[in-house]
């Protein structure tokens, strides 16, 4: 029969409906477990009945068993959900994008949310696009763009809360005020006070940079819980890479970025990747074109590596790091969909040797096409390949190739010149460069009837 995995796992409960959604947190022969955390005091006392809902690979739902539960909170102990949005109000220009970033927490848990969260994007003005990352979206005002309001809808542990931010267009019509949104907080008892955002007056105006400190700030709440607060403190700030032992400890939390690593996160440097040994077995064997299952444009690589491990790649020159694992076979690939820069990239493959040194693959070399340029798109940012890649084109290895072409071709020629200086000793002939100017042939030919 065909084999299914789960991809995606939501918790309900019987009364609050929606709890949220859980991530992978290992994967063993018996399985694997999902898991997510719940403040109960976002759900009202008594008997409450949890079951999560399994969404499988081939798209058909399961539900679990339910469980049952008794909610009990001591009064006085109403815990909040909070929500805030950066930047929290966009003053600018039409044909403008705007990235977006809204952090769900329970502040009296101190428990960052968001990545469990339910989240949801609309606007009454431009078009708004949820993206990878957890919490992000981003916003294209668009040519004719009007003052409006980006609404930010979150969904965790059966309260839902709405967070509007202000959208003013200079030189549009009733131009409203910039003034930063509000915090909403939804409380299971008593209702608490509204808190202010700090307003973010500079837009991050590097994608790139503004991704990584998105996946750093998801990966670092999670990494806190997996490792412990200073270790993933002391991982984000570069003061430490990762183990292997840490990586395995840290797979949900990449799980919950779509498998992209924050730089700071990897197990190797990537300014360090090229001065790696090579691995005798791990090879990137085929870059793609594929489309999505929303149709959309996207980059497959793929490999082979030592059977049931696991697999960094190293995108250059983002750079971008991401994760995946191998399968029984060796066989291993990543999807990647967010758009590169237009020109030449390489890739690499990078796996612990089994000692907590790591080895590399060669390079992959591959050119992306430039994107027709929009105002969403000034950069002509996409994932189409110009030419077809191949496994070997990097110039080590051309220059290996011609060292061992001029030596066959010296050899060849002193061969040559072996055979011709034997052939003329054979012969009694001067060798080519003798300076004699007389030969006397040994038995000069006599003509019939000649006579001197």
């Amino acid at each position: 029969g065909t084999t299914v995995t789960a991809q995606k796992v939501t918790y309900y409960s019987n009364t609050q409906g929606f709890l949220g959604n859980a991530v992978r947190t290992n994967t063993t022969t018996n399985g694997t477990t999902w898991s997510m955390p719940l403040v109960t005091q976002l759900l009202p006392n008594g008997l409450q009945t949890v079951y999560a809902s399994v969404q499988l690979s081939n798209n058909t739902i399961c539900n679990s068993v339910a469980s049952s539960a008794t909610v009990f909170n001591p009064t006085g102990t109403a815990t909040q959900l909070a929500v805030t949005a950066n930047p929290a109000s966009f003053n600018g220009p039409t044909n403008t994008v705007v990235n977006f970033a809204a952090t769900s927490k329970v502040p009296q848990a101190n428990i960052d949310v968001t990545t469990y969260s339910d989240i949801q994007w609309a606007t009454t003005t431009g078009n708004i696009e949820k993206q990878l990352v957890a919490g992000t979206a981003r916003l294209f005002t668009g040519p004719l763009a009007q003052n409006g309001k980006v609404t930010i809808t979150v969904k965790y542990g059966g309260k839902t809360v709405n967070l509007p931010v202000v959208i003013s267009i200079l030189g549009s019509t009733n131009e409203s005020s910039n003034a930063p949104s509000s915090t909403t907080l939804a409380t299971t008892a008593t209702p608490a006070p509204t808190t202010t955002t700090t307003a973010q007056t500079s837009l991050q105006n590097n994608a790139t940079t503004a991704q990584q400190t998105a996946l750093t700030t998801t990966v670092q709440d999670c990494a806190a819980i997996a490792l412990g607060a200073q270790k993933a403190a002391d991982i984000k700030a570069g003061l430490v890479r990762p183990t292997s032992a840490d990586l395995e400890k840290l797979k949900s939390c990449f799980a919950q970025v779509n498998y992209v690593v924050p730089n700071t996160f990897a197990p190797v440097a990537p300014t360090k990747v090229k001065d790696l040994e090579k691995s005798p077995v791990t090879k990137i064997v085929d870059l793609s074109n594929v489309k999505t299952e929303a149709a959309k444009d996207a980059l497959k690589i793929s490999g082979v590596a030592k059977p049931s491990s696991s697999v960094m790649v190293y995108v250059f020159s983002e750079p971008l790091v991401i994760t995946t694992n191998t399968d029984s076979q060796g066989n291993w690939s990543y999807t990647l969909e967010d758009p590169l820069e237009p020109g030449n990239h390489e890739v690499y493959a990078v796996v612990d040797k089994g000692d907590g040194q790591y080895q590399k693959t060669d390079p992959f070399s591959f050119v992306i096409g430039r994107a027709s340029a929009s105002a969403e798109n000034p950069s002509g940012l996409s994932l189409k390949l110009e030419n077809d890649p191949t496994p070997v084109q990097n110039n080590r290895n051309i220059y290996v190739y011609l060292a061992v072409f001029g030596a066959l071709l010296v050899t060849g020629l002193l061969f040559t010149l072996w055979l011709f200086k034997r052939w003329s000793n054979h012969n009694n002939l001067p060798p080519p460069s003798s300076t004699s100017t007389t030969f006397n042939s040994p038995n000069p030919p006599i003509s019939p009837g000649f006579s001197g």
